[in-house]
């Protein structure tokens, strides 16, 4: 009775293991030896060591007071020490409104411009607001739209909402 198909010991070399088919040696081997595979360790070393050096070149290597980056598009931001001044809230309409106007009609080229603060507390809401009024130019084509700008002093942001 032969021997079932499996890996054995190979009968020449002590180190390795054979795989017997059931009738006959083949060429296929395999080390007996237990220990770490020093190539995949290497390997696995030299990633880390790029991973690491391409995400301190991309981030700058921390916080170096850059921004020349833009934020993706936001509903919140925080700007001026005086969150109610006119010009203040202003600035936060043009930032958050226009990128989400930018974000919905899916026009990262459109200029804004005849920004208006055209009602404080349209709701009648406790925290600040106002309902600004803002125009984007796509091309000849200008669009009008309505944003309301809320100061959230917990967060210490503004978050705005089209409307309409």
């Amino acid at each position: 009775m032969s021997q079932p198909s499996g890996w054995y010991p190979d009968p020449q070399r002590q180190t390795l293991q054979r795989y017997w088919d059931g009738e006959q040696w083949t060429d296929q081997v395999k080390s007996t030896k237990k220990g770490p595979n020093w190539r995949y360790l290497l390997a696995i070393g030299v990633i880390v060591v790029a991973v690491i050096v391409v995400a301190s070149i991309a981030g700058g290597g921390g916080d170096d007071g850059d921004s020349s980056a833009s934020p993706p598009p936001t509903t919140t931001t925080n700007l001026a020490a005086d969150r109610t001044s006119q010009a203040t809230v202003l600035a936060a309409a043009e930032k958050l409104c226009a990128d989400m106007m930018r974000e919905k009609f899916v026009d990262p080229d459109a200029d804004f411009g005849n920004w208006k603060i055209t009602a404080e507390n349209p709701a009648g809401t406790t925290p600040p607001s106002w309902r600004v009024f803002g125009q984007m130019s796509t091309g000849s084509t200008p669009r009008g739209f309505y944003c309301d700008v809320a100061w959230q002093a917990a967060a210490d942001n503004y978050h705005a909402e089209l409307v309409g």
